[in-house]
């Protein structure tokens, strides 16, 4: 299994990459800080008078303002796979009072920061109803429906990936090329360039693409990922059934 589009949209957008938001009738692309909750709410954080703020600010008679929010992946390893670019489409509306403080309780639990304490003074924050999301990965442009998107589950290694896979290049590579002898023609060196709740993904010297190792079942955490991938890093472990 790998990550699916709305997965990897979702995982985007979680709010742990910067954005850029291109508002309706405002030349040139603003950067925006953003966050979509676990119950798939969206919200945007501005800096209040800011020029983000003033580009947000409704024509007259309405309530919202519609943007387009586009979100780049990072790269953990240099070279690594790209899982590309996500664009949300829809209409932000400024919350105030209860609203603004229970956002700011959704935003602060995935993308935490002092400056939601200043949401009403300093700060402002909105609402991101979406309307539409693509992915564009590859080259190829996907169309997701915004209900997938926002029941889709982001991926929980996202904000330890770069650590994880520093460890693994450092210390289990051998192990990782066990597991693949039989699939990656030889002599081959590896090297591990991404990591998801459903495993490893591996660039190997004598193929072309990239290899993955599937993880028995969908990883829930950073620590359950390490116990899922043991069996393969330790092999004749004690208690492991590959040392019986």
């Amino acid at each position: 299994m790998q990550p699916s589009p709305a997965e990897i949209a979702r995982t985007l957008a979680s709010g742990l990459l910067p954005g850029e938001a291109h508002v309706r009738q405002h030349r040139g692309r603003l950067r925006m800080r953003h966050a979509t909750t676990p119950e798939g709410e969206t919200f945007l954080l501005t800096r209040a008078g800011g020029t983000l703020e003033r580009a947000l600010r409704p024509a007259p008679g309405e309530t919202d303002t519609a943007l387009v929010l586009a979100v780049d992946d990072v790269v953990p390893v240099q070279g690594g796979p790209d899982h590309g670019r996500v664009w949300l489409s829809g209409w932000a509306e400024r919350l105030d009072g209860d609203d603004a403080r229970a956002a700011a309780d959704g935003y602060a639990a995935v993308a935490p920061t002092g400056d939601l304490l200043g949401i009403g003074s300093s700060h402002s924050i909105y609402r991101f109803s979406v309307d539409e999301v693509r992915l564009e990965r590859g080259g190829i442009l996907v169309e997701i429906d915004p209900v997938d998107f926002v029941s889709a589950t982001p991926d929980p290694i996202q904000a330890v990936e770069r650590e994880l896979l520093a460890d693994l290049n450092a210390h289990h590579l051998g192990e990782l090329a066990e597991v693949l002898a039989r699939r990656v023609p030889g002599p081959a060196t590896f090297r591990a360039v991404r990591l998801d709740r459903y495993g490893v993904v591996l660039e190997a010297s004598t193929v072309d693409v990239p290899v993955r190792i599937s993880l028995p079942e969908p990883a829930r955490d950073a620590a359950h990922l390490t116990e899922l991938l043991h069996p393969a890093l330790c092999p004749n472990c004690a208690g492991h059934p590959a040392s019986r």
